[in-house]
């Protein structure tokens, strides 16, 4: 897995570069989960925990790679990281660091387009009108025009569920996966806010209960998303189709004037891909 992992790193997760025949090799790419990780793991429980998070994501193990399953590998060996105070805290650092720097944030801003002059981007067309630009780093829901959308299908995501808990609510761990069927993953998305990824079969507080944690006497509010709900607000990254999807990603463009990074973009759509990919990006972009 060490080897593994460091090949992933260096060619695929921080590289903008399209990965050749040779990564392919080093990771097995032909592997897919669903034949992978029962040869691996002999038991149905252990099976779970390698696939349920992959399922929650809107991908199959039928057609996601074998190598994804080195996530876990990192995670046993480096340990996993959490925001204390979930998302809002986030955007509040980030909201600092970029007053701080001097950037010029314009919030309610819809940017749709790039505009281009010989094969470079020139600028950015928003609802508000033109906004010049020597480089730009596309980050939003949706692709911009002209840029083809990558092949494939986009991912459905699993429904979500946002509550929010009163003050004698049991305490919890702040990231929660129940390993049933279907799975539910649990998570604190801020103060008292927390949010559940399911498949619809069932209320996911009455599914909750089987696994030991009811919280139905504490939510003092609740809104359901369903996956229309969820697409109907940006694109949530593209299934694995194989290996190759690897390479499918957007990741640059235009003359390297156009980097993405977000659900849309390479590496995926978690935050710490993400992360990666912004990253990657500073690194190639260089100092402002």
């Amino acid at each position: 897995m060490a080897d593994s992992w460091d090949v992933l790193r260096r060619s695929v997760i921080e590289s903008l570069d399209r990965p050749d025949r040779s990564v392919r090799r080093a990771l097995r790419g032909g592997q897919r989960l669903e034949r992978r990780v029962p040869k691996s793991l002999k038991d149905e429980r252990l099976e779970a925990m390698a696939l349920d998070q992959i399922v929650l994501e809107g991908d199959h193990p039928v057609f996601a790679p074998a190598f994804l399953a080195v996530e876990h590998y990192v995670e046993r060996n480096f340990g996993r990281w959490r925001i204390d105070g979930g998302m809002p805290a986030l955007a509040d650092a980030l909201t600092k660091r970029l007053d701080e720097r001097g950037v010029d944030v314009r919030f309610g801003v819809w940017a749709h387009e790039v505009q281009l002059s010989a094969d470079r981007v020139t600028g950015v067309i928003t609802d508000q009108g033109a906004v010049p630009a020597d480089l730009v780093i596309w980050c939003a829901p949706r692709l911009p025009t002209p840029v083809s959308l990558p092949p494939g299908l986009p991912i459905i995501p699993a429904s979500r569920t946002l509550i929010r808990l009163g003050p004698d609510a049991p305490d919890l761990p702040a990231d929660v996966i129940a390993h049933g069927n279907p799975p539910l993953h649990l998570w604190n998305s801020g103060t008292d806010a927390w949010t559940i990824a399911h498949h619809n079969a069932e209320d996911p507080l009455v599914a909750l209960v089987r696994v030991g944690i009811d919280l139905r006497n504490h939510v003092i509010e609740r809104h359901d998303l369903s996956p229309v709900d969820l697409v109907a607000m940006g694109t949530w990254g593209w299934q694995w189709q194989g290996w190759m999807t690897v390479g499918t990603r957007p990741s640059r463009g235009y003359g390297d004037t156009l980097y993405f990074a977000g659900a849309n973009a390479h590496p995926g759509a978690t935050l710490e891909r993400i992360g990666s990919a912004t990253a990657t990006i500073a690194e190639r972009v260089g100092k402002a």
